[in-house]
């Protein structure tokens, strides 16, 4: 129905290195557009925020705090999600090797770094997810039951190379 795609450049980029399974998927197009985004929500963020200072102002008790409390740590959590989600599609890049019976994977967006290791024969399953839109491409490995997504936003082409080529390195075809 609809096609987003096109206007997208390609991101990934597989590579066979001495006997390994290289997977190499960079960070989004639109990085100029995410910086704006997240200084658009910063400030609409913060202009919400302003309804809130004369409550906390009123604060003269530990009960008072108390009952501030929650509002303050519902806009921290909110707040953070929204930072999360910026710095990923930002600046997030994804490196995933495949070779002698592992499967690293390694996240890295800035300054936050997230590393993930598995044995080969706890992998059970590579599927490509491809939704209808086509705007949250990416391909998901199930290790001990649980579900893990690589790639986001990435196109359709491009999850299906990326679950071919891990199918095939992890004998799971």
């Amino acid at each position: 129905m609809f096609d987003f795609s096109k206007r997208f450049r390609r991101r990934v980029f597989i590579s066979h290195r001495g006997g390994h399974l290289a997977i190499t998927i960079q960070r989004n197009n639109e990085h100029f557009l995410y910086v704006t985004i997240f200084t658009v929500f910063t400030v609409v963020f913060g202009f919400m925020c302003t309804v809130f200072v004369p409550a906390f102002l009123r604060v003269r008790s530990l009960a008072d705090g108390l009952c501030v409390l929650p509002i303050a740590g519902f806009i921290v959590l909110w707040y953070a999600i929204g930072y999360r989600i910026f710095l990923w599609r930002s600046f997030g890049v994804e490196e995933v090797i495949v070779g002698q019976g592992t499967l690293h994977w390694h996240r890295k967006a800035l300054w936050w770094k997230r590393n993930f290791e598995a044995v080969q024969s706890d992998i059970a399953d590579v599927i490509p997810k491809t939704p209808w839109h086509g705007l949250s491409n990416h391909v998901e490995f199930v290790h001990k039951g649980r579900g893990y997504s690589i790639g986001d936003m990435i196109l359709h082409d491009e999850a299906t190379e990326i679950a071919h080529a891990l199918r095939s390195a992890l004998g799971l075809h």
